[in-house]
Parts: structure tokens; C-alpha cells; sequence
């Protein structure tokens, strides 16, 4: 069945997929990085101001390393979600999150040669609110607050870097500098070796791309499984139908127990 579903892979063309990709949107991309990092410095600046960072050294490292877990969640299920459901025509995201993923599919070196704001931009981009939000977090000295304004601020921090991270995954060794081969050696970001699990066709598992620490997890509880079947029960749509085609999208669902036995499409789709 395997065999069946990788030779009835049809997706769509990287270069289509790509002009999706205007000046209008790269102008959007630049302003969201510069107000992102203007954001992030008065965030950090106002902790550096406000709080005795020695006092609260063990709630800002238990913060920060929650977030790392929360991120790498986000981010799986944020993939997940650009790679199952919807088209690169969908409002807004179409041509922004789900055109980016599956145009990674389609080209995966594709990723490696986008300069620092195609590659961040979006991200810096969704962020934005959650950063305005945190300024709205009293830094009165009580625990509860300090731990959820340094959780957001090292939060949006692994959110923004995710895309950046899943670039250097898909690098070769020699083009990535000493610092960031230590952090894929030790894991504290996504590896190569994790990643490339997901690009075994037809792209059904590890979608976590910010450290991978929760892929296998996922997997092997059919978390995205369960959330396929959920979706398909609730609006009829067919998962990865618009990324892989019906055809293999069908026998794939099926193999997984996500549609049944014998389900007929009522359509066909060249992904």
C-alpha cells in the first residue's frame, strides 16, 4: 500500500507555486521583520529594567525552557496545518503559509536559497500580536507575571527562528557555521537527521520543525491521525488532498485509518 500511495504522489509545480511570491508581499515581509525586532528589544529591554534578574533567575530559565516545548508544539502543528488542509488561493494564508510549505515540497533545496527575510518574515509577521500583548503583562514582582511575560518573550524568540532553523536543516554540513552544527549536535535545535524523516514521501509525520524533541511522541500517540479524522468527520475534507493529489491522499487516509475501507472521492485533485 505504501508503494501505491508514493507512486500516486502528484503535486504541483515549485515554479507555479513560487509567482505566488510578489513585491507586495516581500515590502510586507521587510516591515514585519523591522517591527518584530524593534518589538523584541523593548521586551527584553523592559525585563533588563524592571526586574531583578538574579532574583528571578530560575523562574526566567524554567520560562524559556517551557517554551522551547510549547514552540516546538506550535510549530508542528502549525506545519501540520499548511501541509493537510487548504490551497495556495486560500485568503491570506494561501499565498503566504500554505504556498511556503508546499512549495517546500515540491523543491525542498528551496528553502536554502531565500535570503533572511523571505525565509523569516512570516513569522516575524504572525508574531506581532502576541508582542503587543506582552506589553499589557504587569511586571509587579509577583511570580505568575514574571513567568508569563519571560514565557512570551522567549516564546515569539523560538517562533521567529523556527523557519531560520528549518533552513539550516536542510543545508549541507560544510555551509553551516561551527556554533550552529553544536546546536544541531546537542539537539537544542532541529537536526538534519530528524527533519529528513518528514521528507520521506508522502510527508506524514515529524512535523515539529523548532528542536523536533516532540515528533516521535506525536507519532507513535497518532495525535495528527486523530486530528485528520476529526477534520474529515466535521467538514468532509480528504487530508493532504491539495499537497499530494486525491488519489494518493485517499490511500494514504485510508492506510492510516483515517477514512475507510472502500471510500470513493467524489473528486480529483492533481496536488
Amino acid at each position: 500500500m505504501t508503494t501505491d500511495v508514493v507512486a500516486a504522489v502528484q503535486q504541483q509545480s515549485a515554479a507555479d507555486l513560487a509567482k505566488h511570491y510578489t513585491w507586495k508581499k516581500q515590502l510586507l515581509e521587510v516591515c514585519s521583520v523591522v517591527v518584530f525586532t524593534t518589538l523584541f528589544a523593548l521586551m527584553l529591554l523592559r525585563l533588563w529594567r524592571e526586574l531583578d534578574l538574579r532574583v528571578y533567575a530560575w523562574l526566567l530559565s524554567l520560562a524559556f525552557a517551557m517554551s522551547m516545548v510549547v514552540a516546538d508544539l506550535v510549530s508542528g502543528l502549525v506545519h501540520w496545518l499548511a501541509d493537510t488542509w487548504g490551497t495556495v488561493e486560500f485568503p491570506i494564508l494561501g499565498p503566504t503559509l500554505i504556498k511556503n510549505f508546499r512549495e517546500h515540497h515540491a523543491d525542498p533545496k528551496a528553502l536554502t536559497r531565500k535570503g533572511l527575510i523571505e525565509t523569516n518574515g512570516d513569522n516575524c509577521m504572525i508574531l506581532l500580536p502576541a508582542q503587543a500583548g506582552a506589553f499589557l503583562i504587569p511586571l509587579d514582582g509577583r511570580a505568575e507575571w514574571v513567568f508569563l511575560y519571560a514565557f512570551v518573550c522567549s516564546f515569539t524568540f523560538w517562533i521567529m527562528v523556527t523557519n531560520q532553523v528549518h533552513k539550516w536543516a536542510h543545508m549541507e554540513l560544510e555551509e553551516l557555521s561551527w556554533p550552529v552544527r553544536l546546536l544541531q549536535r546537542t539537539r537544542l535545535i532541529l537536526p538534519t537527521t530528524e527533519h529528513v524523516i518528514h521528507h520521506t514521501v508522502p510527508f506524514e509525520s515529524h512535523y515539529c520543525i523548532t528542536n523536533g524533541w516532540l515528533n516521535t511522541v506525536l507519532a507513535r500517540t497518532g495525535f495528527y491521525r486523530r486530528l485528520e479524522w476529526l477534520g474529515w468527520r466535521v467538514t468532509g475534507a480528504i487530508p493532504r488532498e491539495n499537497d499530494i493529489g486525491t488519489s494518493a491522499a485517499v490511500a494514504l487516509a485510508i492506510r492510516q485509518g483515517v477514512l475507510p475501507e472502500g471510500f470513493e472521492p467524489g473528486r480529483s485533485v492533481v496536488g
